[in-house]
């Protein structure tokens, strides 16, 4: 299902963990990184991918990024279970391993917009 809202969704970037004290801004850049890779034609993509230009997203905003790609792909996992990433199952068997794979569920200017939200109020705290 794609959303196609123009007002952000209130659980863009609050879904954090009680164990993940990263703030939500670095979460929220999660999204903004699937929207960037939509945008181009890059999705599905592996989490490795993700982490990479997730990295470049973050240090553009200035944000303390989440360090280990494990973290990365919790935060994939959270906004697949949220509904605001679909996520396929990939097995290339022996030699290709079993992956999976993150693209938008909703509009990628919706998360988006919902990232940009995030950044104006922690520059407004």
């Amino acid at each position: 299902m794609i959303r196609t809202s123009s007002k952000p969704h209130p659980h863009l970037a609050r879904s954090a963990t009680k164990s993940d004290p990263k703030p939500d801004l670095a979460r929220a850049a999660v999204l903004e990184t699937l929207a960037y890779l939509e945008e181009r034609g890059e999705t599905p993509a592996r989490s490795k991918t993700t982490k990479t230009r997730y990295e470049n997203v973050a240090d553009s905003h200035a944000v303390d990024p989440l360090t280990t790609l494990k973290s990365i792909q919790n935060q994939l996992l959270d906004r697949h279970m949220l509904g605001f990433c679909k996520r396929t199952d990939r097995n290339r068997g022996e030699s290709g391993g079993r992956y999976y794979e993150y693209g938008l569920d909703l509009d990628a200017d919706v998360a988006l917009a919902g990232f940009r939200d995030e950044i104006e109020t922690e520059r407004t705290r």
